[in-house]
């Protein structure tokens, strides 16, 4: 019988989230074939809390007979208004039991950065000592708070000696998106590292763009990146946050709220030497972004490339170690999911496409 289920895998006809109607459907139409306690492994899984067919579908799961247990790989510091990671089974989860793990895309970055994971033995930013741009902006999925946030950088004049990178601007997202100041036509600023697909679209650099582990030089060429997260409604930390963290190089994020001040609880460093983090606070996203992009503006202004290196040098060197430390040392993994892959690791591997990095991290 089948035991472990997994999103974003090659093994469904197309992606699926966990509250998506195929997923449900599949459930019901095969019970008799799932194993009464099956594993769903979501660590892709940035947000499942704004389908609109969510409360439908967890009606009809209800009726399932399986206890269902779930893998998530983001916090269960959730500020969605229908709370539901804190409940269990009250009409806003699959019955069953939930299980959080925070760090897992450090885990999944750090064996997607390079071949010999654990060891970040990667070569000290070359060109930090002379830092030519204040920021790095790297976007790629326009969603409708990135497009804002962009937007917002080119009204404050941002994109003058700094870096911003736009992907999809035929995506329909970009599409939709009544922009103000941005030229959604517009490819990035640093044009000669990238080109168009034959098809028209999307953009890709040279190497391909959908691989975020390709970094381009004007990456060790900035001071600090302005990381645009996954998720408006809980802390899920991807590529975006560790690979600066592995390179040592200060970031500032937009995200959630309290995203940047919840780094702090896995024993890393703020950097606020320089940046104010009083935007993190702020609970409605557009309030905050405006707030997140001031602040990017009164660092600019305040400091050169040169002096946020010089300054945050030390705690963006400190914050490599304790990303090298949790990796070495297997950190914040749930013992749930060490106890679930030491009873099951074969079937996992067997099942699952993320059996094959968990092998790596277990």
């Amino acid at each position: 019988m089948n035991k472990f289920f997994e999103v974003w895998s090659g093994k469904w006809v197309i992606p699926q989230t966990a509250y998506d109607r195929n997923t449900v459907d599949y459930f019901i139409d095969n019970q008799n074939k799932i194993d009464p306690n099956p594993v769903f492994f979501c660590l892709e899984e940035e947000d499942i809390g704004e389908n609109c067919e969510r409360e439908e579908l967890i009606k009809k799961c209800e009726k399932l007979p399986l206890n269902f247990t779930f893998i998530y790989g983001a916090s269960k510091d959730y500020t969605h208004e229908l709370d539901f990671y804190h409940k269990e089974s009250n009409g806003y989860c699959y019955p069953g039991k939930h299980i959080f793990w925070d760090l897992a895309w450090l885990y999944k970055s750090a064996i997607n950065f390079q071949d010999n994971y654990p060891v970040i033995s990667v070569e000290d930013r070359k060109y930090i000592h002379n830092p030519k741009y204040h920021f790095l902006s790297m976007n790629c999925n326009p969603r409708y708070y990135r497009c804002r946030m962009v937007d917002l950088l080119y009204k404050n004049n941002l994109d003058k000696d700094n870096l911003i990178t736009w992907h999809l601007p035929e995506n329909p997202q970009a599409q939709n998106y009544k922009w103000e100041y941005f030229d959604n036509t517009y490819q990035n600023n640093f044009d000669n590292k990238f080109e168009r697909t034959p098809e028209g679209w999307p953009y890709v650099e040279k190497f391909p763009i959908r691989n975020s582990y390709n970094i381009p030089d004007e990456y060790y060429n900035s001071a600090f990146q302005v990381v645009s997260e996954t998720s408006l409604n809980t802390a899920f930390y991807t590529e975006k946050t560790f690979i600066p963290l592995f390179l040592g190089k200060p970031f500032i994020i937009f995200a959630s709220p309290y995203s940047n001040l919840k780094l702090r609880k896995y024993g890393f460093k703020l950097y606020d030497q320089i940046f104010n983090y009083n935007f993190d606070k702020i609970l409605s996203w557009e309030d905050r972004v405006e707030a997140y992009v001031d602040e990017i503006k009164r660092v600019t202004q305040k400091y050169s490339p040169e002096d946020i290196y010089n300054i945050l040098r030390d705690a963006a060197q400190y914050n490599r170690k304790v990303a090298i430390d949790i990796l070495k040392n297997k950190k914040f993994i749930p013992k749930e999911l060490i106890k679930i892959w030491a009873e099951h690791k074969e079937d996992i591997l067997f099942d699952t496409d993320t059996g094959v990095w968990l092998n790596k991290v277990l």
